[in-house]
Formats: C-alpha cells, sequence, structure tokens
C-alpha cells in the first residue's frame, strides 16, 4: 500500500481546499506508481512545529512509502512532480 504522509508547518487551509489537496495527490500517487488508487493512502498533518536551514518560514516534509523497487528516474519524477504539487497546494517553496 503506498503512503505519501507529509508534515507542514504552513497553516492548514479550508477544509474543502485540503480535501481537494488530498484527492488530488492520492490520484497522482497511484498514477505514478501504475497502482490502484484504492491501494494508496494521503495523510496530512499541518501546524508540524519546523525549521528548514535555520528559518522557521512554512516548510513540508514528505516521506513516500512504497512495497516494490523504483528506478532512480523514477524516483527523481517522482520527487519533482509531488513536490511541485504540494508547493502548489500548501504554498510552501
Amino acid at each position: 500500500m503506498p503512503l505519501l504522509h507529509i508534515s507542514t508547518s504552513a497553516p492548514p487551509a479550508e477544509e474543502s481546499k485540503r480535501a481537494e489537496l488530498l484527492k488530488g495527490l492520492s490520484a497522482l500517487v497511484a498514477r505514478l506508481l501504475g497502482k490502484p488508487e484504492s491501494y494508496v493512502m494521503i495523510s496530512l498533518a499541518a501546524r508540524a512545529d519546523m525549521s528548514f536551514a535555520g528559518s522557521i518560514a512554512p516548510a513540508c516534509y514528505a516521506e513516500l512509502k512504497n512495497v516494490g523497487t523504483m528506478s532512480p528516474g523514477q524516483t527523481e519524477n517522482l520527487s519533482k512532480v509531488l513536490c511541485q504539487e504540494l508547493s502548489r497546494g500548501l504554498g510552501v517553496p
């Protein structure tokens, strides 16, 4: 079961925006991994205390767990696409 766990210090968006982000990420992870969306779980923890590069500006940490192996190219593409989506959806750089 693929699991994308996201922690962010960004303030949570309104409920409808969070739901839209979660649904979009679920579909995206399923597509990128080639797995049924019914197996995908997305976890979003907002308002986490975080520091990155000595700054307490809004930040995000995402961890993707997956059964099976991924090539370096797949890993690079997943990282790029997920970071773009998280930046757009959470407003973090």
